[in-house]
């Protein structure tokens, strides 16, 4: 079995949270980003998966840049599905996973507006939910609606033994219609949903910085003192693309 694949659901149309100036420009940057931060940071990853989210609207940069992904960046490899499911990018995960199912022994998901920053990032994640047996998902920041997890920041990493229970439990689909939905799958089949705060900082662009996240946090939760996933804002800030 492989060990690792990280999922990125794409998506080209209008943000909610507000649109950053450089995306609305040109709708391939986030894709052309990450691909910059997979080649500069150092993992073990087996492969990475771009999967288009149902209904996007399909601006033609963004569509080329999809559909001319290298096939490997380094020694990982690189995939490209396309989404039938609702849900957004819970729904395109998914499907992701529906894909290759239990090829894989983790499955890394993250927003196409974060990315890495951390090297061996991976093998964090692993060590973090070995550490956490009854983990299935460990998400950037956690919350509890009803005393029921979720994650309020999703990025995480997911044992596929956790997927495959998710998805049985809900006749042979991962629930995930929104964010609360696809935590609570979780914990209704046997698994816990764990938050990486405060190992991790869980850092949240607000439109026009970025800032911790101020939306409902956990109160024990101290954010961490080192950062693995960031908004892409961050780096095109830094580095931005040509």
């Amino acid at each position: 079995m492989a060990r690792i694949n990280y999922v990125i659901p794409c998506w080209d149309g209008d943000r909610h949270q507000g649109m950053d100036r450089y995306f609305e420009k040109d709708r391939s940057l986030y894709i052309r980003t990450q691909l910059h931060q997979f080649a500069s940071i150092k993992h073990n990853l087996d492969q990475i998966t771009f999967i288009r989210c149902a209904n996007s609207p399909g601006y033609p940069e963004f569509l080329n840049a999809l559909a001319n992904l290298p096939q490997k960046i380094n020694n990982t490899d690189v995939k490209y599905l396309t989404s039938s499911s609702n849900g957004w990018s819970y729904g395109a995960f998914a499907q992701a996973y529906d894909h290759y199912r239990t090829t894989f022994e983790y499955y890394i998901f993250c927003e196409d507006d974060y990315t890495i920053v951390m090297d061996y990032f991976d093998e964090f994640l692993i060590n973090f939910l070995e550490s956490h047996p009854k983990c299935g998902y460990a998400c950037s920041l956690e919350h509890k609606d009803n005393n029921i997890s979720f994650g309020t920041v999703s990025n995480g990493i997911i044992r596929s033994a956790a997927l495959e229970d998710n998805r049985n439990y809900h006749g042979g689909s991962i629930s995930h219609n929104t964010q609360v939905d696809f935590g609570h799958g979780f914990w209704h089949s046997g698994w816990e949903v764990c938050s990486l705060c405060p190992k991790i900082r869980s850092p949240y662009w607000a439109g026009s910085e970025v800032e911790p996240w101020r939306g409902r946090v956990i109160p024990h939760c101290k954010h961490g003192e080192q950062d693995l996933w960031v908004p892409i804002q961050v780096v095109l800030k830094s580095k931005p693309s040509s």
